[in-house]
This record gives structure tokens, C-alpha cells and sequence, in this order.
């Protein structure tokens, strides 16, 4: 056994890659980590911060551990990428819905309450776990644990999502993402009805201070940018349209709560008296999510460069909650 280990370890030590450049006079004063995803294409920013962290990064022959360290013109930079690990999650026969598959992307259409990828403390019965039994084979930039995500959506949402197959094609979706070229739309039922029938909440969202677990519109926070309109009400409901334009984590929910509309059946964000009443909603009373519905996603195939835009309906619960918004509730 001994020998074979030795085997097996000299094997993925010959799989490691070295990739070295000089710093040109363009970056000069430039971060480490900026400097090596712009010339190491396969790379993001991301990984190349877990790299020089792992201390897989020289500078002129010493480990460079910061992310933030500068750079000036004609420094050397090593980069040691390691194999790719073995993916840990084991592959399940979970059944899904592919609106689109190509050779390089999928669209799924996610149900509520299906958890995106594995967590610290759960490792089976996620979309990944589908993934894997559907497609075998995924991109790996996203880490071991979520093969094929580019962008997610939270257990209690439904609708949307693109799954990467490679990782030149996570990559370039990455790129579509940071540059706001993605267009997704949402549907959310709220609690309350908006006095104007659109508007814009620009408020930064960062780590709620009493729970770890949450977010919320904290000054010293990140960025993020909602866009709403308001599509039907009906006495205390409001059937909104949104769309996100960053991609902060829980940005809707943060933000609706923030106005003064939660999402229906939201524990997390929702108000006390936020929950939906009547016989009309009895239908949801097992639901197993939030009112909120990644409707409709556009963006550019990695490829063909066609513009793609992919809708879907949400289940057939929520469905039925805006038909009795509309009134069009049968008896």
C-alpha cells in the first residue's frame, strides 16, 4: 500500500501546472491577484486569491500569500495550479426539468425548496447531486462542491438557472455576470401594496449584524441595485415584477423587506403579520418555498454569441395565487 500511495501521489504531482510571466508596464501598481487572472486567462480572480493563499504564487521566487500585494513592470510570477480534485459529491438520480442542453450549457428550472449545491452539513438531495447523474461531467472552477454553478438561486426560490459545463464557458458567463449583461427577472407576491407602480431600491446590503445567517441594508455593505414593478394587487397583496441588477446574496428579499414588502411565506425577512390569510392561499399552506420566482433569464451564449433568453412558469401553486390576484380564482 505504502508503494502505491507514493504512486498515486508522484502521478498528481506530474499533473500540476506551472504558468510564468513577466509584469508588463501596464500593470504596474496592480494587485497580484488582478494581474494573474488578466494573464492566465483560465483563471478567475477568485482563484487566483485561493491560490496565493495556499501559497501556490511567487514573486521573484518568494511566496506571495496576499491577494492585495502590488506588482511593478518586469517582476516574475509563478503560478503552480494544482490537478483538479476529485469531485465529493456523489451523483443521484433526482429528477429535474432542462428547458435547454447544449455540448457547452444547460438551462434548468429549479423547484422551491431544492437546495443548489452541498453544504458543510448537507452532502446529498441537491441540484448538484442531480447534475452530476444527468450530465457526468461539469466544470470544476466553481470548486468541488458546486461543479457546474455559475450563479445560484436560495433553497426557497424557484425558477432559473444556468449550469456550466465547461469552464471556458463558466468563465465567460462569470464575465457576463460581473458586467451586468445577464438580464433576470423575477416574480415575488409581497405582503402590502406600493403606492407608485414602480421603483428603484439602492441600498447596500452586507452581513445582518445579530445573525450571521442573514443580510441586510447596512451602510458600510456592498453595492446592490433592485428594480420593481408593481403588476396587480389585491387587498393587502401585490403581484411585483423585479429585476436585480447586482447580485448580491438574498438582494430581493433584503430589499423588498427594506420598503416595507416582504415576500410571502419569507420566515427569514418576513413581517409577523407577513403571512398569507384566506381560503384562497390554502393551496399553499404546503408550499415548500417563498413567493418568489426567477422567471426569465437573457444573456449571450459563450459560443454562437446568440443572444438566448429562456421563461418559465412557476409552479403551479403560485400560479394559482396570482389567478386569484387577478380574480380569477374559481369557487
Amino acid at each position: 500500500m505504502p508503494d502505491a500511495e507514493k504512486i498515486r501521489t508522484a502521478a498528481l504531482s506530474s499533473l500540476e501546472e506551472f504558468r510564468t510571466f513577466s509584469v508588463s508596464d501596464t500593470c504596474q501598481g496592480q494587485r497580484i491577484d488582478q494581474v494573474i487572472s488578466a494573464q492566465i486567462p483560465d483563471l478567475s480572480r477568485q482563484r487566483a486569491q485561493t491560490l496565493l493563499r495556499n501559497a501556490a504564487v511567487t514573486l521573484n521566487g518568494i511566496v506571495v500569500l496576499k491577494p492585495s500585494r502590488s506588482v511593478q513592470p518586469g517582476d516574475v510570477v509563478v503560478v503552480r495550479i494544482p490537478p483538479p480534485q476529485p469531485t465529493k459529491v456523489e451523483p443521484e438520480d433526482i429528477p429535474l426539468t432542462i428547458l435547454y442542453e447544449d455540448d457547452f450549457l444547460a438551462i434548468i428550472d429549479k423547484p422551491p425548496g431544492l437546495i443548489v449545491h452541498p453544504t458543510g452539513s448537507i452532502r446529498s438531495g441537491t441540484l448538484v447531486n442531480a447534475l452530476l447523474h444527468r450530465f457526468g461531467s461539469l466544470s470544476v472552477i466553481g470548486g468541488v462542491t458546486r461543479p457546474g454553478i455559475v450563479h445560484r438561486l436560495d433553497r426557497e426560490t424557484s425558477g432559473l438557472l444556468i449550469v456550466a459545463k465547461q469552464d471556458s464557458t463558466h468563465r465567460a458567463l462569470q464575465d457576463q455576470f460581473k458586467a451586468r449583461a445577464i438580464q433576470k427577472t423575477y416574480w415575488a407576491m409581497v405582503h402590502g401594496v406600493p403606492k407608485v407602480n414602480s421603483g428603484t431600491v439602492d441600498a447596500p446590503i452586507g452581513r445582518h449584524p445579530g445573525n450571521p445567517k442573514r443580510y441586510a441594508v447596512r451602510p458600510e455593505g456592498k453595492p446592490a441595485v433592485t428594480e420593481w414593478t408593481l403588476l396587480k394587487s389585491r387587498a393587502d397583496v401585490a403581484w411585483l415584477e423585479v429585476h436585480p441588477r447586482t447580485g448580491r446574496t438574498h438582494q430581493i428579499r433584503v430589499h423588498l423587506r427594506h420598503i416595507g414588502f416582504p415576500i410571502l411565506k419569507d420566515r427569514m425577512y418576513g413581517f409577523r403579520n407577513s403571512q398569507l390569510k384566506g381560503q384562497w392561499i390554502d393551496l399553499l399552506h404546503e408550499y415548500p418555498g417563498i413567493l418568489l420566482h426567477a422567471r426569465s433569464v437573457g444573456f449571450t451564449h459563450p459560443v454562437s454569441n446568440d443572444m438566448m433568453t429562456f421563461q418559465t412558469d412557476p409552479p403551479q401553486e403560485f400560479l394559482r395565487a396570482i389567478d386569484w390576484i387577478k380574480g380569477l380564482e374559481t369557487e
